[in-house]
C-alpha cells in the first residue's frame, strides 16, 4: 500500500477482508455473513486436511486476509481456491499433494490432488460478470467461452492440454438474481471433460431474511432461490 502511495498519491483496491472488518465494525449485516461463511470455510479447510496439505491450507488462509495484489484486492481468488479444494476434498474423496503446481512451461496451476493413488491438476478460475450488460443467454454463453478457452490457452501455453489429468472449475461472481433469466447458457457446456459444473461464492436472503453465503453450483442457489421465494409465498398468505 506504501508503494502505491508513494508512486500515485493513492491506493485503490477491490473490496478486501479489511474493508468487510470495517463494515462489520459498523454492524453490516452483509459483511458480517461474509466473513462468517469466509471463517467456516477456512476452519473447514483446516480440518480436512494434515501435514504438509494443512501448512499449505493455512498458508492460503493468509493469503486471503493479507492478498492485495499490485493495486487490485484477490482475496475473493484465494476464497474460491480455499472453497474448491475443500469442497473435493469433503466430497470426492481426494487428498492434497500440491498448492500452485508448477507446469514445464513455467505456469503454475492451483492444485495437485490424488484419488486412488492417481494425481489429478486443478485449476480454479474466478469470473466476474456484469448481467446487466448482457442481453440474452447466448451472450452470456459467448462470454464465458471466450474467457474459459483464453485461461486454458495462457495456462498451457506451449503444451498440450492432452497430455495432463486435469480440470477447470470456473467460479463466478454477480447476481444471482438475475441469473435465472440467463440459465439456457449453462446447457452449452455440460459436454463432461475438463469443465468441472459452474461454480458460485453468492449471497442470499434467508426466509427470515438473514443474509447468507455459500459455495455450491450455479443450480444449487437457483434451487435455493426458489425454495425462499415459496417460502415467502406461504408465509404471506392470508
Amino acid at each position: 500500500m506504501k508503494d502505491a502511495i508513494d508512486r500515485t498519491g493513492v491506493f485503490s483496491a477491490q473490496t478486501c477482508v479489511f474493508d468487510l472488518l470495517w463494515r462489520a465494525s459498523e454492524n453490516d449485516a452483509a459483511a458480517i455473513a461474509f466473513l462468517e461463511g469466509i471463517d467456516a470455510t477456512a476452519k473447514e479447510a483446516l480440518a480436512a486436511t494434515s501435514g504438509l496439505a494443512h501448512t499449505q491450507m493455512k498458508n492460503l488462509i493468509v493469503k486471503i486476509i493479507i492478498s492485495f495484489g499490485g493495486t487490485q484486492s484477490q482475496y475473493k481468488n484465494h476464497l474460491a481456491e480455499l472453497a474448491t479444494v475443500t469442497k473435493l476434498i469433503k466430497e470426492k474423496n481426494v487428498q492434497l499433494l500440491t498448492v500452485e503446481k508448477l507446469l514445464p512451461n513455467g505456469n503454475r496451476i492451483d492444485f495437485e490432488l490424488v484419488s486412488d493413488l492417481k494425481p489429478a491438476l486443478v485449476e480454479v478460475y474466478n469470473i466476474d460478470f456484469a448481467i446487466e450488460k448482457l442481453g440474452n443467454s447466448d451472450d452470456l454463453r459467448t462470454f464465458l467461452d471466450r474467457r474459459i478457452v483464453g485461461k486454458i490457452k495462457d495456462k498451457f501455453e506451449g503444451l498440450d492440454p492432452e497430455d495432463f489429468d486435469w480440470i477447470i472449475v470456473p467460479v463466478l461472481w454477480g447476481n444471482i438474481k438475475e441469473l435465472r433469466k440467463y440459465i439456457e447458457a449453462f446447457e452449452y457446456f455440460k459436454k463432461g471433460g475438463i469443465l468441472s459444473p459452474f461454480m458460485m461464492i453468492a449471497e442470499y436472503v434467508s426466509v427470515r431474511n438473514e443474509y447468507l453465503y455459500d459455495f455450491g453450483t450455479v443450480e444449487f442457489f437457483l434451487q435455493k432461490e426458489e425454495e425462499i421465494l415459496r417460502a415467502k409465498s406461504r408465509q404471506s398468505l392470508p
